[in-house]
């Protein structure tokens, strides 16, 4: 599954990150999952990039 190699990658508490994500108001939505990313502690940036490109770096 992409997010759990993704979880992996930025090395976060995969229950916490769960747990937030899923109790966020808005989910199913990015604002929940940049919501969560952010109460975890990462950093996130925007920026054109391939997909692909992205996947195959996790």
């Amino acid at each position: 599954m992409l997010l759990e190699k993704l979880i992996n990658h930025l090395k976060l508490d995969k229950q916490e990150f769960l747990f937030q994500f899923n109790s966020h108001p808005n989910y199913p939505s990015a604002l929940a999952f940049s919501d969560t990313l952010n109460f975890m502690g990462v950093r996130k940036n925007a920026d054109r990039t391939s997909f692909r490109d992205e996947y195959r770096r996790l």
